[in-house]
């Protein structure tokens, strides 16, 4: 039997891959993938049009679990490793920066499937 803390990075990474994907279809340009700080991992981070976004990608089996996956301690995490970043990063610096959130789950049979995108998920400012 597969280690469950195993299975469930091995989903969330392709969680990530997944959400990485659709984004390049929707025309965002992926600058890095888990982006490690002192903060903490930024799942994905991308430019479109005047905006630099910090993405963060949550996956959970239940569908109705995901809207209660992303913490208040959570988005400050982010916000801390989004700072850092930009701190390394002045050329994005002009861009306005927004936190964006995709929550996927599996449909049926694969273990992906479901995916909502919400753009400006949360304020820092």
């Amino acid at each position: 039997m597969a280690n469950p803390r195993k299975q469930a990075e091995r989903y969330g990474q392709w969680a990530e891959h997944y959400a990485a994907f659709i984004l390049r279809l929707k025309g965002y340009h992926i600058i890095t993938r888990r982006h490690v700080t002192p903060f903490g991992e930024i799942d994905l981070i991308a430019v479109k049009g005047e905006w630099l976004i910090f993405i963060e990608v949550k996956y959970r089996r239940d569908k109705q679990k995901l809207t209660q996956s992303l913490t208040l301690k959570g988005q400050s995490r982010i916000i801390k490793a989004a700072n850092y970043y930009l701190g390394r990063a002045p050329r994005y610096k002009a861009l306005g920066q927004r936190f964006d959130l995709i929550l996927t789950a599996p449909f049926g049979i694969l273990p992906l499937g479901y995916l909502r995108h919400i753009k400006d998920a949360w304020r820092s400012y």
